[in-house]
């Protein structure tokens, strides 16, 4: 379990808050935390952050130590560069639900921003969006409006103790409990050895990679296992520092939170699945069409089409049906099938609103897909997933509700050896991750569909046939990169 400290400048600017031994001075800590610690985190409030000054040279040390800081030197190396940040544009105005905000009358507005809080109703969602670009402790920043609803940052200041008005320390006080509330209530005392899992989940997803009994699995699994899993959402980023490994529960996507998520985890020297490149890697089936070809794995015939270049005998020469997708598509969405040319094009003008490239793809009649679930280069689980009742894909999206079809687990001796091998080579391409490998088999030929960054795990789908090994081998894989890098 990590160890956080807070940094300041000097005990005397502690002194209107309540004591505790994991406040320390610039001092203090230039002396007792001099060896590498990666389950050491700083919040650094030493103030000072120009270059070479006493914050700047603390957040420098703890990073050389291997600790977690904040700010980062990255956040450092950018205020030491102010045309970075000047004219830099505000996010849209949106509230944390996705409405908009009531109109605001000032063309001038100040907020006091701490962990990304801000005592301001209006501007919490900006507060937070800011904190996750310059994650300074305490932020005052001022924005001037452009327009009606656009906002630019005319000044973002990091602020020290000592500026504080005394409004400004209460909400400091109680910005610093929600935001790391472990400093003051969660010590917990367990065993030197056990490690912090953090699971990215979104609670609201229709669709997600695991249902809620599967997160209970885990949760419950490593425990005895001695690892702490906590479940977290996308408003916990600046958590992350807090935790040894993180496992993405949540459809990921390159421009999406859950992207920054593994980038950051990475960053901060965690284990990660789904891993940035794999998530690069698999999101895209541009990238991936090209990566299947380019290593001889049998794939569906495509052929890449880009906005504006596609003409009626482009159309009229290819193959019907053909299934024509957007490169980012998840679940079965922005993927439609076209029977006639006629099709093909009112539906690429649809498609083309969305991405410049769209696949048309070989249609491969099948009554189900595999899905063989490979982690570290070997076969866990094996599933048919069978197409939607009425419907030629595996999610039917034609009524008010999604509805997917069945699904069959199957222990892997009953798995075709063809389609196992087919799986394990496309795994390999991506890395050494979690990856769900779907496979169409077609007489005795099979195909690679796409290769998934992070593969459905539900209770009582992926898990009927191994039960609990499931959820173990994965919390397994975990620990054993965590013990690898504790020994290294």
């Amino acid at each position: 379990m990590s160890k956080t400290i807070i940094v300041v400048s000097s005990m005397d600017e502690w002194c209107d808050y309540a004591h505790s031994d994991l406040v320390v001075d610039f001092e203090e800590y230039l002396k007792r935390y001099q060896e590498r610690d990666q389950a050491l985190q700083l919040i650094n409030l030493a103030g000072s952050y120009d270059y070479l000054g006493k914050g700047y040279y603390c957040t420098l040390l703890a990073e050389a130590r291997g600790h977690k800081v904040l700010p980062s030197l990255e956040t450092l190396g950018g205020f030491n560069q102010p045309s970075e940040f000047r004219g830099f544009a505000g996010f849209p105005f949106i509230s944390a639900r996705g409405r908009r905000t009531r109109k605001i009358e000032e063309g001038e507005v100040e907020i006091f921003v701490v962990f990304g809080m801000t005592a301001d109703s209006r501007f919490e969602a900006y507060a937070k969006n800011l904190f996750n670009l310059m994650n300074f402790p305490l932020l005052k920043v001022r924005l001037k409006k452009q327009g009606d609803r656009r906002w630019l940052i005319d000044t973002v200041l990091p602020v020290s103790l000592p500026e504080l008005a005394p409004v400004e320390q209460d909400f400091f006080v109680e910005a610093l409990e929600r935001y790391h509330h472990r400093i003051w209530y969660r010590q917990r005392s367990r065993k030197g050895n056990s490690f912090d899992l953090a699971m990215l989940h979104n609670p609201e997803e229709e669709f997600p990679p695991s249902n809620r009994r599967a997160l209970q699995q885990f949760i419950s699994l490593a425990k005895k296992l001695d690892m702490h899993v906590e479940l977290m959402t996308a408003d916990d980023f600046r958590r992350l520092a807090e935790f040894d490994a993180l496992f993405i529960r949540e459809t990921t996507a390159v421009n999406h939170h859950t992207y920054s998520f593994a980038r950051e985890a990475q960053r901060l020297g965690l284990e990660v699945i789904d891993d940035p490149a794999s998530i690069l890697r698999c999101t895209n089936k541009v990238y991936l069409h090209d990566l299947l070809v380019k290593n001889g794995i049998p794939a569906p015939q495509t052929r890449v089409l880009s906005r504006g270049t596609v003409t009626p005998e482009m159309l009229a020469g290819m193959t019907y049906p053909v299934v024509l997708k957007i490169p980012d598509g998840s679940f079965s969405r922005g993927i439609s099938r076209a029977d006639t040319p006629a099709e093909a094009s009112r539906m690429l003008d649809e498609l083309f609103k969305a991405s410049h490239l769209v696949l048309a793809q070989q249609y491969l009649y099948t009554e189900f897909d595999w899905r063989i679930g490979i982690l570290n280069h070997e076969p866990l689980f094996a599933c048919r997933y069978y197409m939607a009742a009425g419907h030629w894909q595996i999610y039917s999206h034609t009524g008010k509700h999604a509805q997917p079809g069945e699904a069959e687990a199957l222990p892997l001796r009953l798995v075709p050896t063809a389609v196992l091998k087919l799986a394990q080579r496309a795994g390999d391409l991506i890395g050494n991750g979690l990856y769900g490998v779907d496979i169409k088999q077609v007489g005795t030929e099979c195909f690679v569909i796409e290769v998934n960054d992070n593969p459905n795990i539900d209770y009582g789908v992926e898990d009927a046939i191994i039960g609990d090994e499931l959820y173990r081998s994965i919390i397994n894989e975990f620990l054993r990169r965590l013990w690898k890098g504790r020994r290294g």
